[in-house]
């Protein structure tokens, strides 16, 4: 599984279609740790003012208004629950949502300013993880950012090290 297509990226749906069964699953309007976070990523939006960002694994699309909220650029939000994705579409109708994974956008390569990661990665089994990375890389401008937002025990050394070796290289080419 080297991009999370086919049967797994099909059951990984389907078992977060179950969890948005319930409104809000994560607990995202009440948390104060969300919403700690979230303020952090607004402020490094308006700093940034990309022009175009992608909130990978953007749920229910709470925090994907939010961010088009703050700088009002073209902002898309992308995750492979139907269930989720239906209702981001419902309460934030101006944003554009896509169904999916990250190797089925259609976009050209190089074409988000900003992309943003939040409490995502580690739902990306090991084997998966290069092919993601690699698949992040060729989507953000070569000046753009990409923004890792997560509770620090869940993210390994291993990923960082990974992340960091693909973007690297991005400077001796």
């Amino acid at each position: 599984m080297k991009d999370i297509k086919g049967k797994e990226f099909e059951s990984n749906s389907k078992n977060f279609d179950n969890l948005y069964r319930r409104k809000d699953p994560w607990k995202l309007k009440g948390s104060k740790y969300e919403k700690f976070k979230l303020d952090k990523i607004k402020k490094l939006i308006h700093l940034l003012q990309p022009k175009r960002i992608l909130d990978v694994g953007c749920g229910e699309g709470l925090t994907t208004a939010e961010y088009q909220k703050v700088c009002g650029s073209y902002v898309e939000g992308l995750d492979f629950s139907k269930t989720a994705i239906t209702r981001a579409k419902i309460n934030n109708p101006s944003i554009n949502f896509i169904l999916g994974n990250v190797f089925g956008i259609q976009k050209r390569l190089s074409f988000y300013d900003l992309i943003v990661l939040s409490e995502l990665v580690y739902y990306i089994p090991d084997e998966g993880l290069d092919g993601f990375i690699r698949r992040i890389y060729q989507l953000v401008k070569f000046n753009g950012q990409v923004l890792i937002c997560h509770n620090q025990k869940h993210l390994s050394k291993d990923f960082i090290k990974r992340f960091s070796s693909v973007f690297d290289n991005r400077l001796l080419r």
